[in-house]
Formats: structure tokens, sequence, C-alpha cells
């Protein structure tokens, strides 16, 4: 019998992203291509709208500077919410520092509105809402 494979984290992390849009009433997807970019997940109020209203970037042993790119582009396209998820501690400190407000180099305009998570903050996040999703379903439903 074919075992079935693991998730990896990166996969895990997308697929709870999306699944927390969905609970929280937002058109979510994965893997959504825009120009020359590639976004891990995306958000918006309704499939139809061109406007992506939060991206996530997954960096797990990937280019931190490469997501923050892709995150600068969202951001000047759509006026997005900015999310970035990294599993490793170096890499977050990497993010964090360039993400500062205060700093000079390129990411400084995108620092307030970008939320670094940890892969935790989003299991508890995806686990909680999972437990309440009917409610939040009566909330968020017009």
């Amino acid at each position: 019998q074919p075992r079935k494979e693991e998730e990896t984290p990166h996969t895990r992390l997308e697929r709870q992203l999306e699944e927390i849009g969905r609970i929280l009433g937002k058109y979510a997807r994965r893997e959504l291509k825009e120009g020359p970019y590639t976004y891990d997940v995306v958000w918006k109020d309704a499939q139809w709208l061109p406007r992506c209203t939060h991206v996530f970037e997954v960096q797990d042993k990937g280019n931190v500077l490469e997501a923050l790119v892709r995150l600068k582009h969202a951001y000047d396209n759509w006026g997005s919410r900015l999310f970035l998820a990294v599993t490793g501690e170096r890499d977050r400190d990497r993010a964090q520092r360039r993400l500062v407000p205060d700093f000079s180099g390129a990411f400084h305009e995108i620092g307030s509105v970008t939320t670094v998570l940890n892969p935790e903050d989003i299991d508890d996040l995806h686990s909680m809402l999972s437990r309440f999703q009917e409610v939040i379903a009566r909330f968020v439903t017009r």
C-alpha cells in the first residue's frame, strides 16, 4: 500500500493560510501568478475582483530577500496587507532587520504593513479558527 507523501512545512503553511482566509470569508487561493511573480497565498474580497487584499509569502529554507521583493510588488500593485511566514529563526531576524521602518533600504516602506509570522502562530490560529468555523461563518456571511 503506497503511503501518503508527507506535507512539507511550506505546503502545510500555505494550506493553513488558504483555509484561514476561507474561514474568514475571503476568496483564498495558493500560487497566484501575477506578472513576473507567483505569490504563495492571496486573499481577495471576491474571486472576480482584481485586488488582493492580503498577500502571504512562506519562507522555509528559501530566499527571504526574494520573498520581500514579491511582497513589495504586491504592496505597490494593490496596497495589500502583507504577511511573511518564516520557519527559521535566522531568516526571521534577517526579515525583521530589513523591515524596520527607519531602515533606508528597499523595504523600509513596507515595514509597517508587513506582519512576520512563525509556524506556531499559524498553527494556533488555524486550529482556533477551525474549531469556531461555523460560528465565524455566521459573522462573515451576508
